[in-house]
């Protein structure tokens, strides 16, 4: 039931953000239309980040019940990490500066991407927590 409710307005958000970033898309005369993009795609993602976070409460009580199982697949890594950076530096990442310096070619592996995202995510908040400004 908690899963549902918390589902319920996910849907109109996302639904919103992707008619107004089709519409961006075509329009070429916007100013800041570039970081308007880029934020308009990056609540996209985070709608769907929202709704894994919904899923990863049904997965603690999969967990608790030892019914779970890794979605694991073949995943380059680097745009997982990329997806992660972007969304810090559109917030403003507490006046921190991220430097990716990735290796030449991909760094593909079977992973579950979504996992991925979570412990890089919680890495990197960790970073902004208790780093020092600038």
């Amino acid at each position: 039931m908690a899963s549902h409710e918390l589902r319920t307005p996910l849907t109109p958000l996302k639904g919103f953000a992707s008619l107004t970033l089709q519409r961006v898309e075509q329009s070429e005369g916007m100013p800041d239309r570039a970081w308007l993009l880029k934020a308009l795609r990056s609540m996209g993602r985070q709608t769907e980040r929202l709704a894994r976070l919904v899923d990863d409460l049904l997965d603690t009580a999969r967990i608790q019940s030892g019914r779970f199982d890794l979605l694991c697949k073949p995943v380059d890594l680097l745009p997982v990490v990329q997806e992660v950076l972007e969304r810090f530096e559109l917030r403003g990442a507490e006046g921190l500066r991220f430097e990716l310096e990735p290796p030449e070619g991909p760094l593909e592996g079977s992973w579950d991407a979504a996992r991925l995202d979570q412990v890089i995510t919680n890495l990197l908040s960790n970073a902004v927590r208790y780093s020092p400004q600038g």
